[in-house]
């Protein structure tokens, strides 16, 4: 406890010229207000041996925590510029639902808006965060070049970044560890010969099949010769397709999107080879395809997380190390895979 004579926080507003509410917001790191003031005002207590009262300190916080008040804004704006992801797309409706839910459990209110849409063309789109004193901006695929803002005042964290994105604090989806997870499950399945279908080709996604490839690879290393298998380029013909597919025979398929190819090849699935889309994305959750979906859920409440960090710190802008958060997928048995009779072990190379 503080003794009788130490400099109480009225005391501390008289020397600093605001008042005592400023006095304790800046004290407890309140990030509605200004870093400047912030700092001039613990330089002054320290100057001045101001103590906190850790049971007055400890009622206020248990106040706050019983009943949050958003104070502070926050916005997740999306990209895509052909629809509204919120409208059409169900994985997004969870990411914002639990990044809300977050937001307003920390005390924060938070705000939607598609980058794209007409009444939000041009400059007004940072007028509108700037009138609404939005602090931080959650970005669901957008690049640096989509949106026209000052960077500078806003602390920022990026969803699955391209290879053009800013450097930005990030999170996404741990596609090494998803490909791990669904070869282990095909696996279980009693699947012996597994193959990867990838696409080095597609700029949006190429960093997520660099990790399929990866994961892909490492595991392969644990088969016999017998059951290794080279992976495919889907930017290859159908006819190629099914060349490649005759010479390896494959019995259980691993690649983004709900089909093998977009052409159709003629192999029954899942009767006649299994199939497991490495992609979570709507398509096989729509189609009831095998897949490893990415938790959206997880991935809105983390980003939350690291955007109110951000803003506590008075963080704005481009950080000097950006981190990185990366998200396991989780796998989700469908119809586009079987159980197999067999049940012989995995031979080891």
């Amino acid at each position: 406890m503080a003794s009788k004579s130490a400099i109480t926080q009225t005391q501390l507003a008289k020397a600093t010229g605001v008042s005592q509410a400023t006095i304790s917001r800046c004290l407890r790191g309140d990030p509605a207000q200004s870093a400047s003031s912030c700092t001039r005002i613990r330089k002054m207590a320290q100057k001045l041996g101001y103590v906190p009262n850790p049971f007055a300190s400890g009622m206020a916080r248990e106040r706050r925590e019983k009943n949050p008040t958003p104070s502070s804004s926050l916005a997740i704006i999306a990209g895509n510029p052909h629809y509204d992801p919120l409208k059409m797309e169900p994985e997004i409706q969870q990411l914002v639902s639990a990044a809300r839910d977050q937001a307003n459990a920390l005390g924060y209110s938070i705000e939607y808006f598609w980058r794209y849409n007409p009444e939000l063309a041009g400059p007004r789109m940072a007028k509108v965060i700037k009138t609404r004193n939005i602090l931080g901006l959650f970005l669901l695929h957008l690049s640096q070049e989509e949106l026209n803002v000052p960077w500078d005042q806003f602390s920022i964290v990026l969803q699955n970044p391209t290879d053009h994105s800013p450097l930005f604090h990030h999170l996404t989806s741990n596609r090494f560890q998803s490909t791990q997870i669904a070869l282990e499950e095909c696996q279980r399945l009693g699947y012996r010969r597994p193959a990867l279908l990838i696409n080095l080709a597609d700029d949006l996604n190429r960093k997520g099949e660099i990790m399929n490839l990866g994961a892909y690879m490492a595991y392969s290393h644990l088969l016999g010769d017998a059951a290794r298998i080279p992976p495919f380029d889907r930017n290859q013909s159908a006819k190629e397709f099914g060349l490649w597919f005759k010479k390896y025979q494959p019995d259980v398929l691993l690649g983004s999107g709900s089909a093998p190819l977009p052409v159709p090849c003629g192999f029954k699935i899942p009767q006649e080879v299994g199939y497991v889309s490495l992609s979570g994305g709507k398509s096989p959750v729509r189609t009831g395809a095998t897949y490893v979906g990415d938790r959206m859920d997880v991935m809105g409440s983390t980003a939350i997380d690291l955007l109110t960090t951000q803003i506590h710190r008075h963080e704005r802008g481009f950080p000097t190390h950006p981190r990185c958060v990366v998200i396991a997928g989780q796998w989700h048995e469908g119809s586009t895979t079987l159980r197999q009779r067999s049940t012989s072990p995995i031979q080891r190379s």
